[in-house]
């Protein structure tokens, strides 16, 4: 691979390098799956977790999990292969929008995590099913097993995971029109991070909180509070660009832009949307196309 052989110092200098040199160590990898350096490829799947939330848009991640996923089964590893399997239907969801395929990925990644004996992974697998039955519009089954993988962490005293299935369970409340739970979900969540004996990462805590806050702005929203939903959202787009995740400012952007064309704030609410179009290479293209409608329907300046 290219670039220089030196030690990064720091999790910016990282994520440089790995955008950077992404076509150099992708083809790497390839080179890896085909020569059957199995162990290369999971290890280098999970190693990216922590970097995919922060380039979802790359375009490859679908290949990357179903490469590590192939090797996991090369190996004979259940729990690697559960892992895999797993991060590939989070793939498929976040990236691609292939959200019946990301099912049936779940669906093998939960069967490998029972085989392992890996309770997280099959919480993990449930929570990731539950986002694409959201996604199709499957409510009832996506509340389900949304629930059932909050169950699951919290039966095994898995904190990070539980906050992640937190978060989603709240979203497919709000879907299923039972925004008052959502909300009171979401407000665990946050008493969670602000206690003082929290249990988890302070990066992880980050990433949960601006997430939640985001989805207390749609709580907001759903209910027509729209000032608080102003406040929730602007706090959490702040939150995103600390964070580096483009394309969830991209989301904070509309939630804002969106809250403050209902307190008749036009002029502002145009200049966040018109950010939101800025950010269309690095944003979800329902996001774009939602900000491009609310664009549209304004009045002429």
């Amino acid at each position: 691979m290219g670039g220089s052989s030196s030690p990064l110092e720091n999790a910016e200098e990282a994520r440089t390098w790995l955008q950077g040199e992404a076509p150099s160590w992708l083809a790497a990898l390839r080179a890896a799956a085909r020569k059957g350096e199995h162990r290369r490829v999971v290890e280098t799947g999970d190693a990216m977790e922590w970097f995919c939330n922060l380039w979802v848009f790359w375009g490859h991640w679908s290949e990357l999990y179903e490469l590590a996923g192939r090797s996991a089964a090369a190996l004979d590893d259940p729990g690697m292969r559960a892992y895999s399997h797993n991060m590939h239907a989070w793939a498929l969801i976040v990236c691609d929008h292939r959200y019946r395929e990301a099912i049936e990925q779940a669906g093998n990644g939960f069967a490998c995590a029972r085989l392992a004996g890996d309770v997280p992974q099959q919480a993990s697998a449930l929570s990731h099913a539950a986002v694409a039955h959201r996604k199709l519009g499957e409510l009832q089954e996506a509340v389900d097993k949304a629930r059932a993988s909050v169950e699951l962490y919290e039966g095994v005293g898995d904190r990070e995971g539980w906050l992640g299935a937190m978060v989603n369970l709240g979203s497919c409340l709000r879907a299923l029109g039972l925004g008052a739970a959502a909300h009171t979900e979401n407000l665990r969540v946050i008493a969670f991070l602000d206690a003082p004996d929290k249990e988890v990462g302070a990066h992880l805590a980050d990433m949960v909180r601006a997430h939640t806050t985001y989805a207390l702005g749609l709580d907001h929203a759903e209910t027509g509070e729209w000032s608080e939903a102003l406040d929730r959202h602007r706090e959490a787009l702040d939150r995103f660009r600390t964070l580096g995740m483009t394309h969830m400012q991209a989301s904070a952007l509309l939630g804002t832009g969106e809250a403050l064309i209902e307190l008749g704030e036009v002029a502002e609410a145009r200049r966040h949307l018109a950010e939101v179009l800025e950010l269309a290479d690095a944003a979800d293209a329902e996001i774009v196309a939602g900000a491009r409608k609310r664009l549209d329907a304004l009045p002429a300046r």
